[in-house]
This record gives C-alpha cells, structure tokens and sequence, in this order.
C-alpha cells in the first residue's frame, strides 16, 4: 500500500479483516467496506472509512444491500481486496451468497488493481456462485500449501504470489 493517499476498497471475510488489520498503521487512506471485521479494525486508524450499508448479516459479519446507492455510484477505487468462500473446481473467485456477489462485481468495475486474498483452505472447498475468472482480477496472494494444478491454473490467468 502506498504511503500516499489512495482509496482502498475491502471484501468481507476473515483474510480480508487481518489485512484491514495491517492497514490500520497507515493514515490517509479512504477505505470502504461492507465488513463489520474491518471496520472494528479499522476504526481507531487515522483512515477516511465508509461503510456500505444494508441488512446485517450474522452470517457473513457484513451488511449487505443496495451498492447502487448514489454515494458509491461514482467512485473509483485505487486497490479493492476481495476474499473467497471457496475456489475448489471453479475457474475463479466465489461467494455463498447472490447479494454478495453482486457487491463484489460492482467492486470489481470501480477498481483499478484487484487483488483477491486466499488461505489454503479455500481450494479445498467449493462456492455456490462464481464472482469472476482469475482472468478478471491482477494478482491473487495465498499462501503455499495449495495444490500445484491450482497453482498452475491461476498463473495461466493471472499473477500469483504465495507467501
């Protein structure tokens, strides 16, 4: 993350909170979130932080509704950081639920670098919608315990680090 100001937007899920975690030594970042884990993270930082609102969801510890609010129709994101509830078989990024999924498409057009933040555990397990290819995102970061034609398959696509 640059030492500049930028404006950053973050999926929910627990990879993407213990980012928002790393993020609160930053100042002067303009950060927006549907995640009630990053903002608890980030809420003591010297950050600009939005929430988009809408129903509460226990489930996903996020709120989820409207992104076509008019105070998000215009804004274009420097980095937008997404999470995974399961990649196993799928040729991209996922989500358990249909708002959800449309949250993250709608991050998807307003960012210009996209980064999707995955544990291992999520090329063991499966989702019920596909978000968008590994072809649609920049860089995908996990960490390197997943399998090798997981592996292959996403650099095929796109960048991949593993750390």
């Amino acid at each position: 993350v640059p030492s500049v100001s930028c404006s950053i937007g973050l999926d929910q899920g627990s990879t993407v909170a213990m980012l928002a975690h790393g993020l609160k030594k930053y100042d002067n970042k303009t950060i927006f979130t549907a995640s009630l884990a990053s903002i608890l993270e980030l809420m003591k930082s010297k950050n600009t932080l939005y929430c988009f609102g809408g129903k509460f969801s226990y489930e996903d510890l996020a709120f989820q509704g409207d992104f076509r609010s008019e105070l998000y129709a215009n804004i274009q994101l420097d980095f937008c950081f997404f999470g995974s509830s399961g990649v196993k078989g799928r040729a991209g990024f996922c989500t358990s639920s249909f708002t959800d999924a449309e949250l993250k498409r709608n991050l998807l057009k307003r960012s210009t670098k996209k980064i999707v933040l995955l544990d291992s555990s999520k090329f063991q397990q499966s989702s019920l919608i596909e978000v968008a290819t590994w072809r649609d995102v920049d860089l995908v970061i996990t960490n390197k315990d997943i399998p090798e034609l997981e592996t292959k398959k996403i650099r095929n696509e796109t960048h991949l680090i593993t750390v």
